[in-house]
């Protein structure tokens, strides 16, 4: 009987590792296929039958694109609202996630309610309505505008994901510090 289950189980393994195999296939194909024509040259991105490889490596669309002054000013304004976002995001997150599992108070679990149905709400669903509030703001088409639009989204996500990080933590690890002098 313990044969059989553990024959069972192993077929199984292997039926969930080829379907996992299968589908990082699917997935990874058309990103590596993406990532090695942009070291084609021009002529060769057409050919017929297409060739996985370059035959001739080339950066010609890299310098294409970096000589380019928009770009390289599209891509410091994309570099510096991920970084405003990123820095927001962990530490308002942080602080949040460990007051709501460190804390008790009234309205507590209103707050992780309302932060996992933020969470729940496709950001899509979000957008007219802060496009509005951008506006009435004077907000829109600025950084502090892109800046708030993100961090609209991306912090329920960084909250949610927190909490659950703190709610693993032993509490015995908050009394050493306090013994220790923390405050």
């Amino acid at each position: 009987m313990a044969k059989g289950m553990k024959r069972t189980k192993i077929s199984r393994n292997i039926v969930v590792g080829i379907l996992i195999a299968i589908l990082v296939v699917i997935v990874g194909f058309p990103l590596a296929w993406m990532a090695l024509s942009s070291f084609k040259p021009g002529v060769e991105l057409f050919t017929i039958p297409p060739k996985i490889f370059p035959q001739n490596w080339s950066l010609e669309w890299y310098k294409q694109a970096f000589s380019n002054d928009d770009v390289i000013h599209y891509f410091l304004n994309s570099l510096y609202i991920a970084s405003v976002v990123m820095v927001c995001d962990m530490i308002i997150g942080t602080l949040t996630a460990y007051g709501l599992t460190r804390f008790r108070f009234k309205g507590r679990k209103v707050i992780m309610i309302s932060v996992l149905a933020a969470y729940c709400v496709p950001p899509i669903m979000l957008m007219l309505p802060l496009y509005k509030i951008m506006n009435t703001l004077a907000l829109s088409g600025s950084h502090a505008g892109v800046i708030i639009a993100h961090l609209t989204v991306t912090l329920p996500f960084s909250v949610w994901l927190l909490v659950s990080f703190f709610k693993k933590l032993p509490k015995e690890i908050d009394e050493a510090a306090v013994m220790d002098g923390a405050n």
